[in-house]
């Protein structure tokens, strides 16, 4: 009985049948966790509906996003087939994929638009079509993952050593960290906001790509990014759901930025394994700072194209032949599709191109490179030439005859275009001494609009580890790398340096940064005590960038609308999860019938109008100027030829000069007499426009503006607007004229501009008011229109 007691101890389970699966025994359990299943849900479900659950609406973005980024590699990786054969390993063939595949989807969407084919249907059927493309390379590399990872045990991507312990740490908690800021579509930039989100939502709404009416310049900009954005918008669901879209969209893009920074380390190196040198990116803080970090905007979709362009440039050094050269130009037409910033990658390649081309005397491989750019970035400039008469529209309006542009267009233009703040300035030589000191001291000079003050945080490792590169023995690859970031970095300071545009080159910078803190740790202790100190001196200095509560749309830290957005379930507020970000036009696009075409009056916005839509702003457009359209009839005969059928503007513009006041008082008249149906909507007015004017006769009338202001304002009178804009009335009065008779006084002007506090406007209200209504406030100012 003692051995029996004793062996039950050893082995409890002696005297018990051996446990045997079986059929029935696996549905009842199934059943049993089923009915588990449907409590927990039912009840969860009446604490927080499922319908509302932020989960399944993230899980939504992410499996288009994948369906976009799946159509990508699969068309990349059949581009790469055939145009780089040679054996590739893996990241590499998927950096070149990834790059290839975005250009192809991007054009893609661009031969639809022109065809008119934008619609649901397209959605789905353009990833369909380009998935089956490439599905066997992809198999084929990753069985070939799987064996080599079984070869290694399941060490494969794990870290091996306490190094690439810490740079996994950082690598996943700056992508974490990203991430964050990603999840909320609050998280927009202000040129998001501005067009490239508005005009993928334009092409949607006319189902077709087609010239903006009124040349608006930001629409004839280089618009890869756009188009990428353009396919989201087409997506099922609502604004809230499309704009998300586009958040993820760029932040899938940005993972294989990462995967090649990899690959562009370890041929710099030379070294078989370097998975985790990307985290070399995440030593420049900038990247987590408005705005510079990931807005939906192009920067992040411009930076996206280096690691690809940095590996078929190292080809292209091994084998100046056609195929490398045909790969490289695609891919430098890539950053210019996508921004005109990508100039800082053309001058760099095309001078390689061209050294290449001279010093081993093969010209056609240089021609190949050439063509290939100039047939692939077509979809821009040829685009443009067709239907504004210049490729860089209104950029050469010198030079070629550009339409539309109105006489006097080109002084708007160069002052609205060009941000004064970021240009060089001075004499030839001082321009170029400027730019040359901007190769060392770009990082420690902050070139940004003041988001964050005068601190400077793009990050310094860069530059202050290049003399350690000069120790550490020849290089090419390196230096090839490092001078073609320095010649980008002086097209950049020489054109218009702000700090974000530099996101395009970090990819570059963070390889080279990540090889020479690779070769310097090799040295020995005493270097790699300083290498660590230099790092985290550099970790520690940034580490509060993330936090720094200054992005400039959401007027806060993104994390704060991320807390909003992730807590308003809990609070009942199912509405405010899917709620626009604030700016967002959306109650005016509801308002507006199907087909509409809304003309918005001097403002950027128009983000969630969800239809058609002409800017009139000054300097941005080649089309209008009220200063030149001398009555409402002609003003309202040019929108009628733009295709508006709606117009919108804000009830207060702020404080204006009195040659905007002029502008303003053309346009105020014009939908006095032209609309119908008018409404408020919030801070904005609209209405639908009329064939035919109020008042034919004072709509035929030239703009007559009687300004009526006192200390420092233009002297009492009647103006035309354009000699209000030069401060000399056609007759002027004085102010016991206009106590004594303001009906006399003002016998033939149309328009007003009221400063009420003056101390005469007491005495006149009444006969004013009689005879002219109040149209919109200026600030301290007002415009009245004569009934």
């Amino acid at each position: 009985m003692e051995e029996s007691l004793s062996d039950n101890t050893k082995n409890p389970g002696a005297g018990e049948r051996p446990w045997r699966p079986n059929r029935l025994r696996a549905a009842a359990v199934a059943v049993i966790l089923a009915t588990a299943l449907a409590v927990f849900a039912s009840v969860a479900d009446q604490h927080y509906p499922l319908r509302a659950w932020l989960f399944f609406m993230v899980m939504r973005y992410w499996l288009f996003s994948l369906f976009f980024a799946g159509a990508c590699l699969s068309a990349g990786l059949a581009a790469t087939r055939c145009l780089l054969p040679t054996c590739l390993r893996v990241s590499d063939r998927w950096t070149f994929a990834f790059a290839l595949g975005a250009v192809i989807f991007a054009l893609g969407i661009f031969f639809a638009g022109v065809a008119g084919l934008l619609g649901r249907i397209f959605f789905f059927a353009w990833p369909c079509l380009l998935w089956p493309l490439g599905m066997r390379e992809f198999v084929a590399d990753i069985r070939y993952l799987r064996r080599q990872a079984r070869r290694a045990r399941g060490t494969l991507f794990l870290p091996q050593n306490y190094v690439e312990v810490g740079a996994l740490i950082l690598l996943v908690l700056s992508l974490v960290a990203i991430y964050m800021q990603v999840m909320t579509p609050a998280n927009l930039g202000a040129d998001s906001y501005w067009y490239h989100l508005p005009i993928a939502e334009h092409y949607v709404a006319r189902g077709a790509i087609r010239p903006f009416a009124e040349g608006w310049y930001l629409g004839a900009y280089p618009q890869l990014a756009t188009l990428l954005y353009t396919w989201a918008f087409l997506s099922p669901g609502e604004l809230f759901d499309h704009i998300a879209l586009c958040s993820h969209i760029e932040w899938v893009l940005f993972l294989p930025t990462l995967l090649g920074v990899s690959a562009l380390v370890r041929h710099l190196l030379g070294s078989a394994r370097l998975p985790y040198a990307a985290a070399a990116m995440f030593l420049f803080p900038g990247i987590f700072l408005y705005d510079s970090s990931l807005i939906t905007g192009a920067d992040h979709i411009h930076a996206f194209f280096a690691p690809a362009l940095g590996l078929g440039i190292f080809r292209l050094l091994d084998r100046f032949d056609r195929r490398n050269a045909l790969a490289v130009g695609i891919l430098t037409a890539g950053p210019l599709l996508t921004k005109y910033q990508g100039v800082y990658f053309f001058v760099p390649v095309s001078i390689l191109v061209l050294w290449l081309a001279v010093s081993r005397k093969k010209m056609m491989p240089a021609l190949v490179w050439g063509v290939a750019l100039a047939a692939v970035t077509s979809v821009h400039w040829l685009k443009n030439w067709i239907w504004y008469g210049d490729p860089l529209y209104p950029l050469l309006h010198k030079y070629l005859a550009a339409r539309p542009f109105y006489e006097g267009a080109g002084p708007h233009l160069e002052h609205e275009y060009w941000a004064a703040n970021f240009l060089l300035s001075g004499s030839f030589w001082h321009k170029v001494q400027a730019t040359l000191s901007s190769l060392v001291t770009f990082s420690f000079v902050p070139h940004n609009w003041g988001f964050h003050g005068d601190r400077p945080v793009f990050g310094s490792l860069f530059t202050l580890l290049i003399p350690v590169a000069l120790l550490l023995g020849r290089r090419k690859r390196l230096w090839l790398m490092i001078l073609g970031v320095h010649i980008a970095i002086g097209v950049w300071f020489a054109t218009s340096h702000q700090d974000r545009f530099l996101q395009a080159l970090l990819p570059w910078m963070a390889a080279c940064t990540a090889t020479i803190l690779v070769m310097a740790w090799q040295l020995g202790l005493l270097v790699r005590a300083m290498v660590t100190l230099l790092v985290a001196f550099q970790l520690i200095w940034g580490a509060d960038v993330y936090f720094l509560r200054a992005h400039a749309m959401v007027g806060d830290s993104p994390l704060k609308s991320l807390v909003d957005y992730a807590s308003a379930g809990h609070y009942r507020r199912y509405s405010d999860q899917r709620a626009v970000p604030g700016g967002v036009m959306k109650s005016i696009g509801e308002r507006l019938p199907p087909h509409a075409k809304l003309l918005i009056h001097d403002r950027h916005d128009r983000l969630g109008i969800m239809a058609e839509t002409i800017t009139d702003g000054l300097g941005w457009q080649g089309a209008i100027d009220y200063m030149l359209l001398e009555t409402p009839d002609e003003a309202a005969k040019l929108w009628r030829k733009l295709g508006a059928t709606h117009a919108m503007w804000w009830t207060d513009r702020g404080g204006m000069s009195p040659e905007a006041l002029a502008r303003e008082a053309s346009f105020v008249r014009t939908v006095e007499h032209g609309c119908e149906s008018q409404e408020r909507v919030d801070n904005k007015a609209m209405c639908k426009l009329t064939g035919n004017a109020s008042n034919p006769v004072l709509a035929s009338h030239p703009t007559k503006i009687a300004w009526l202001g006192c200390e420092g304002d233009p002297e009492l009178g009647v103006y035309s607007p354009s000699r209000l804009a030069s401060r000399s009335p056609e007759r002027s009065f004085s102010e016991a004229d206009l106590r004594k008779n303001p009906v006399e006084a003002l016998r033939d002007a149309n328009a007003l501009v009221v400063r009420p506090s003056c101390g005469y406007w007491e005495d006149i209200s009444e006969a004013v008011e009689r005879d002219f209504n109040s149209a919109i406030k200026a600030g301290e100012v007002a415009i009245w229109v004569r009934r």
